[in-house]
């Protein structure tokens, strides 16, 4: 069976000594087995993959989120209240997902808007929300510093910048950029994932 995506905790300062890792990698339960991650740039947080049969508990945790295991299937309203109200929390934005988003694309979309982050922390070393942004802070209000890490991450990775305008908030930002990922799948030591739920093992 493929393994099993979550979104997660991280902990670590990044040190050799205490490298960013899935909570859980050092805490009760811990995981079992091989793993990967893709973190959220200088966020706490990753998608995980890990063998849901060998930790049946994690999923049980409320500071993680477990995809369902068939990420063809779309998310029941239940499901999507859960989904939105847990990246409400994390800081990652769900505006676009609904009854009609497969899970594989709600995944892929997410690490896709990882990807920038990661790519914003390579450039600046610091959050895609640094200085105090929040997912719903409009382009208005950045100030020239963050415009500016904003729009040459987005040139970087030969991204439109058309959305950044005034009132664009971070949230629709984000949300853009993850769209200009494309078809693309995203992809976690030898796992990939694909927006229309295909799970690939390839080491």
């Amino acid at each position: 069976m493929p393994p099993q995506l979550y979104i997660v905790p991280i902990v670590g300062t990044g040190t050799q000594a205490d490298p960013r890792r899935p909570k859980y990698a050092s805490t009760a339960p811990v995981l079992i087995g091989p793993w990967s991650m893709m973190d959220y740039g200088m966020e706490p947080t990753a998608i995980l993959t890990a063998d849901n049969l060998a930790n049946p508990t994690l999923a049980n945790q409320l500071d993680v989120f477990p995809f369902p295991t068939d990420l063809t299937a779309i998310p029941t309203p239940a499901q999507l209240t859960t989904l939105t109200t847990f990246c409400a929390g994390v800081n990652i934005s769900s505006s676009l997902f609904n009854l009609t988003t497969p899970w594989g694309q709600v995944a892929n979309h997410i690490g896709a808007t990882f990807q920038y982050a990661q790519h914003y922390a390579g450039l600046f070393g610091v959050s895609v929300f640094n200085g105090g942004l929040t997912l719903a802070t409009p382009w208005s209000l950045f100030n020239a510093t963050q415009q500016n890490q904003y729009t040459t991450t987005a040139q970087s990775l030969s991204y439109a910048t058309t959305i950044l305008h005034p009132v664009s908030s971070t949230e629709m930002i984000l949300n853009d950029f993850g769209v200009q990922w494309g078809p693309a799948p995203i992809r976690m030591g030898g796992i990939s994932v694909t927006a229309t739920g295909t799970v690939t093992v390839t080491v």
